[in-house]
């Protein structure tokens, strides 16, 4: 074999070394002792296949090294639960045991954020503070649309997110607001002073909070307002996805196949790229896509403005 197919398994036996697959850079370091006939090839295979038995040794002592650590903290652990059951004469399959350490992995961190959500729920205050021993007030609540809904803050509720991934979990905690119907439409009610956190609705939608506190200290009138984002979120989706199957359209007909032919009269295929009908479709699927996201990322908005009632004579 020639010393450059030798440097071409050694430069393989690179790659899959810095790819972390040290089993195959030594099988293919191996091959090249093997098959190297100059000696200035064969030394630096030789040296080369050293260098990677070495480094897969130590890689292979380290993996048993933490299979062990792994094995003995899951038996101080099951001692310290039960007793130990009896052993098995007959050796249990390898993808069970992979199996229960990953059933193991998940439920840790799971457990754990399960039992500081309860933690946090059981110590939780409440967000609106208002006066529970106070005369009631009058409020008429006047939505400019009929069917909007007024609701208000009834309490929280914990909510836990959690994700995870090969090397890595985190969890996402916290307390997301409820709310209580208190009107169907234009009302009548009675509420205590103080500040409150409300919300509008439609009948088939979720309400949607007011972003600032409402002060209620007299007599007043809620005027409601809704901006309802409907078609903005479907004209964004119809702009994306039909923008992006044109620009992918377009990007697809620019590419063709020609027959090309010189001068003898002798004709090949040849593929031809419309490149300004190419660009222009790429432009479009982009341009779409995102100005379709930023329309369909639009939410509704709530708004109310209060009105102290003039007192009746």
């Amino acid at each position: 074999m020639s010393s450059l197919e030798v440097r071409d398994l050694l430069e393989q036996a690179a790659s899959f070394e810095r790819a972390g697959d040290l089993t195959e850079a030594t099988a293919r370091a191996r091959l090249a002792v093997i098959r190297a006939k100059d000696p200035e090839a064969h030394d630096a295979a030789t040296s080369a296949l050293a260098r990677l038995e070495s480094a897969e040794r130590r890689w292979r002592d380290e993996v048993a090294r933490r299979q062990r650590a792994f094995e003995a903290r899951e038996a101080r652990e099951a001692g310290l639960r039960a007793d130990p059951p009896p052993a098995s004469k007959e050796p249990r399959p390898r993808f069970s045991q992979r199996r229960r350490s990953l059933l193991r992995a998940i439920a840790a961190p799971v457990a754990l954020a399960a039992s500081l959500l309860l933690a946090e729920n059981a110590a939780a205050e409440p967000s609106v503070a208002k006066s529970a021993t106070a005369t009631p007030i009058t409020i008429d609540y006047a939505p400019a649309t009929s069917g909007l809904r007024l609701y208000q803050e009834s309490g929280s509720a914990p909510f836990l997110h959690f994700e995870g991934g090969p090397r890595f979990w985190w969890v996402e905690r916290g307390y997301a607001p409820t709310f209580g119907l208190l009107c169907q439409g234009p009302c009548t009610t009675t509420m205590a002073p103080g500040m409150y956190r409300l919300a509008l609705g439609k009948e088939a939608a979720a309400p949607v909070p007011v972003r600032e506190l409402i002060s209620i200290e007299r007599p007043s009138r809620l005027h409601a307002s809704y901006i309802d984002r409907t078609g903005e979120r479907t004209a964004g989706l119809l702009v994306g996805v039909g923008g992006g199957v044109i620009g992918a359209l377009m990007s697809i007909v620019a590419v063709r196949t020609a027959d090309v032919c010189n001068i003898h009269g002798f004709c090949h295929p040849h593929t031809v790229f419309d490149e300004p009908l190419m660009v222009t479709g790429i432009g479009v699927a982009v341009g779409a896509i995102i100005g379709g996201g930023l329309l369909a990322s639009q939410r509704d908005e709530a708004h109310l403005s209060v009105e102290p009632l003039k007192p009746r004579s």
